[in-house]
């Protein structure tokens, strides 16, 4: 970054506190609304883990977990995401007699929503 490019940052935030409001709450407002397709996010929380080293077990799992909401929610942006779409995919497991996988599931989507927020 340059010290122009620096200068005029800091102008545009001087602007935006002048106007009242905070730039800090707006950039993130702005990086949230910018986040990608779930399964995008998705795929990016699990390069994540693996270059955490989780045992590789642990990453089949997860990747088998967020191969399950891929087909109805993984093209959705994860912001426009709703709790009704969420839920379709859970009942698809739940038909199926699977409660612990939907549990797993809904845990699973919740971690990407907020990794894709910056939230640990």
């Amino acid at each position: 970054m340059t010290l122009g490019d620096a200068r005029s940052k800091r102008n545009a935030a001087k602007k935006i506190l002048a106007a009242g409001s905070d730039p800090g709450v707006i950039k993130k407002a702005q990086k949230y609304n910018a986040g990608g397709s779930f399964k995008a996010v998705a795929e990016e929380l699990v390069a994540k883990h693996a270059r955490e080293g989780r045992a590789p077990r642990t990453m089949e799992k997860l990747k088998w977990l967020l191969g399950l909401a891929f087909p109805v929610i993984g093209d959705r942006p994860v912001a426009q995401i709703t709790a009704p779409e969420l839920l379709a995919v859970l009942r698809t497991a739940e038909t199926r007699g699977r409660y612990e996988t939907a549990r797993r599931l809904r845990s699973t989507c919740g971690t990407v929503n907020r990794y894709r927020q910056g939230q640990p």
